[in-house]
This record gives structure tokens, C-alpha cells and sequence, in this order.
């Protein structure tokens, strides 16, 4: 082998290793975007939704634990990735993962970390600190926002890029407008 087959090859495996991250991440990324795409807004998972998210999330935790996240985006989409999984552990590190992205320059990190945290409280049927999760009242077929700890301030909120208490219960009005038909 030549001098100059060593380098190029060399070359060759440096740079496929220093996008791995991104293309990995991405490519977990870009299958959510097409799920997405084909899912009803506010409709609940099929079996086959909950599948794929489950499959996203042992591939964002894979990516993560291998150390292969570098930006704040690789961080945000494997918190993102993770915080739709239905597993607390997942959840806990989502929001690990949120605050690392803010750290590395995606504040939308922390809003992830909210609500991976949230998602966490009223899995263990306590009230959430930040208000990011509605949950749907069979009984009176509205959207409720699930109790909130009266202990978060708004300004806990907003340093979470969460809105303020006042805000969640318009969101809430305006769920329930949206599934009524109403504009």
C-alpha cells in the first residue's frame, strides 16, 4: 500500500467517523419526520406507532451511551427521541439529554427536559411541575391539562421555555375548540 492510498484511506475513515453521529441520529430523526407525516394529529399510537417509537428510542439510547452525540441538535433529537418513549428511564434521560443540548447552544433542550420530566411526575400519578402534558377526559371528551404542583412559578416555566400557567389553561380551551370542529 502506497503512501498516498494510506492517507486517502485514512482520510476516508476519519471523516465517515466524524459524521457518524449526525447521519446516525439523523437517520433516527428522519423516521420520526415520516411517522409523523402519516399520524392524525392528536390521535393515540397504534401498535404499530408504538412499535416504531419504541425501536426509536433503543436507537437514540444506543447513540447516546455510545458517546456518539456532539451538537446540542444531536442532543435535542435523541432527547426528543427518547421522551416519546413509555419507558421512565428513557425519560430521565431525555431530560439529561435536553439540558446538555441547552448546554451546547439548543434552548429548546430545556423544553424537552420539561416535558420529559413532566411525563415522568404523572406517570407516577403526581402532579407535573411545568404543565406540559394534556391528557384526554373520556368521560367528558375534552382535553384536560393533567394537575399541575401550584409550587412551579411561572418563571420556573418560562426558564423551562414552557409557558405561563395562564397560557396552559388558553392551550387547554383552544385543544378543546380544535376537537369540538370549532375554528
Amino acid at each position: 500500500m502506497t503512501i498516498r492510498t494510506c492517507v486517502l484511506t485514512l482520510s476516508l475513515v476519519l471523516a465517515a467517523a466524524c459524521a457518524s453521529s449526525e447521519r446516525s441520529i439523523d437517520r433516527v430523526w428522519a423516521d420520526l419526520e415520516v411517522e409523523a407525516d402519516r399520524s392524525t394529529p392528536l390521535a393515540d399510537p397504534d401498535a404499530r406507532a408504538e412499535e416504531a417509537i419504541a425501536e426509536r428510542a433503543d436507537e437514540a439510547r444506543r447513540i447516546a451511551k455510545s458517546g456518539e452525540l456532539k451538537s446540542g441538535r444531536d442532543h435535542l433529537r435523541a432527547a426528543v427521541l427518547l421522551a416519546e418513549s413509555k419507558s421512565p428511564a428513557d425519560w430521565m434521560l431525555a431530560a439529561e439529554l435536553g439540558r446538555q443540548a441547552m448546554e451546547l447552544g439548543e434552548p429548546l433542550g430545556l423544553r424537552v427536559a420539561a416535558e420529559a420530566i413532566d411525563k415522568d411526575l404523572v406517570h407516577q400519578g403526581l402532579p407535573q411541575r411545568f404543565g406540559t402534558q394534556f391528557t384526554w377526559d373520556e368521560a367528558r371528551a375534552t382535553w384536560r391539562l393533567h394537575p399541575i404542583d401550584p409550587a412551579t412559578t411561572d418563571a420556573e416555566r418560562a426558564a423551562m421555555s414552557v409557558p405561563s400557567y395562564a397560557e396552559l389553561i388558553a392551550a387547554e380551551f383552544a385543544l378543546n375548540e380544535r376537537a369540538a370542529g370549532k375554528p
